[in-house]
């Protein structure tokens, strides 16, 4: 068991590293300039000198390579540096608007699977009834359904031992129905955080979703890539906390 929670723990590291670099590599890919943007911004004129001060005072005249460093030395220390664009520490100016963010996310989750779980059970217990049939197209319609556009509608949404039939469904067919649950509700968690970009700019909600959209609106590369960096670390975190669930759930996968 042990060995199995180090071999997973183990594949968080490259799997961090790969993201950072990619990340790092399609922000500088991007046209324009953050010192252009920030100059311009004001209506003013400036030069290429304006230009190259700027570099200098944000790190961008120094070599790639050892900015991707400061990156990653940074990301892992718990350190995201200084927004390009409003000159505040970053971590500030996430922790003041997650959580705006984190409410969204917890209710939407909580929600979910308050009515999906008991749904699911009637479904398995009720298999091609019409309380089944039913079910499945309430199921099918709600993944079919954009979140902002229900929010905008306002919808608040073991027989062979002699065993006795609660307990076959508790012990038995339940925590084996759990493992696709499991995996479900840790890619819906995660798949939430990217989603409230889409949400909050629909509710003008000033969270961390909107923060994204400006970031990356005003080429602030600091920013960009801490806030996709967390996106990143919760889907991760999500996925290996799903792997330890399934050895709990299940003893046989440690094994495999």
């Amino acid at each position: 068991m042990y060995r199995y929670i180090i071999k997973r723990l183990l594949l968080v590291i490259p799997t961090l590293l790969g993201a950072a670099a990619l990340v790092f590599l399609l922000m500088r890919l991007i046209p324009g300039d953050i010192c252009v943007v920030r100059l311009g911004s004001g209506g003013g004129t400036f030069d290429e000198r304006a230009v190259q001060v700027c570099h200098a005072q944000l790190g961008l005249d120094r070599p790639v390579f050892l900015q991707f460093v400061d990156f990653v030395w940074g990301f892992f220390r718990g350190d995201f540096g200084i927004s390009m664009w409003s000159g505040k520490p970053v971590l500030t100016e996430i922790a003041a608007r997650f959580p705006v963010s984190l409410e969204i996310a917890i209710m939407a989750v909580v929600v979910a699977n308050v009515i999906a779980i008991p749904l699911g059970t009637i479904s398995a217990l009720k298999q091609n009834s019409p309380i089944d049939l039913a079910i499945r197209v309430f199921s099918i319609a709600g993944l079919a359904t954009p979140s902002f556009w229900l929010g905008i509608l306002f919808i608040r949404t073991a027989r062979a031992k002699g065993l006795v039939e609660h307990i076959i469904i508790n012990r038995h067919a339940l925590k084996n129905a759990l493992l696709p649950v499991v995996t479900l509700m840790g890619i819906e968690a995660a798949f939430l955080i990217g989603g409230l970009v889409v949400t909050e700019q629909v509710f003008n909600l000033n969270g961390i979703g909107r923060l994204f959209v400006q970031s990356v609106q005003n080429q602030d590369y600091t920013m960009t890539q801490a806030l996709v960096m967390l996106v990143v670390a919760a889907f991760v975190l999500t996925n290996t906390v799903v792997d330890l669930l399934y050895a709990w759930l299940d003893p046989r996968i440690r094994y495999g």
